[in-house]
């Protein structure tokens, strides 16, 4: 079964982020914020990108799997840009170690525990990292 991790910058700082996704051997982060901003500048997107390419990690950013979405994220999920964006994430995730990323560290509190849920229906193993020592799969959701 193929992994894929999901993670949320939250408040850490930059290099307990990369140590993060170090310990797992990430490889490319996608970005699934619909807007790569944030009031840490080093997650911003030049930054972040930087960052990462610093530390051997591609980036991308998957601007269709970002949430805010007038018609709700579910009913967004249905759509062809949507459906594109996140064959794009699968084809990425199985050449390269990747994690996909937003802002909140709980997934439960944001739309990647829906990317997650149709990873694992689509066979994905899913694991959330939350901190240095916790991580936790879709299914204890």
């Amino acid at each position: 079964m193929a992994v894929i991790y999901s993670v949320g910058h939250s408040n850490r700082g930059g290099r307990a982020f990369i140590e993060l996704l170090q310990r797992h051997d990430v490889e490319l982060v996608a970005d699934v914020r619909r807007r790569p901003i944030s009031r840490f500048a080093h997650f911003s997107q030049e930054e972040l990108t930087s960052l990462l390419h610093e530390h051997g990690i591609d980036y991308v950013h998957l601007e269709p799997l970002g949430a805010f979405r007038e018609e709700g994220y579910e009913a967004w999920m249905q759509t062809r840009t949507w459906q594109q964006a996140y064959r794009e994430l699968v084809v990425l995730a199985r050449r390269q170690t990747a994690a996909f990323m937003c802002a909140e560290r709980l997934p439960q509190q944001c739309h990647r525990r829906y990317i997650a849920r149709r990873l694992a229906m689509d066979g994905w193993r899913v694991v959330h990292l939350i901190d240095g020592s916790a991580a936790q799969a879709t299914l204890d959701m």
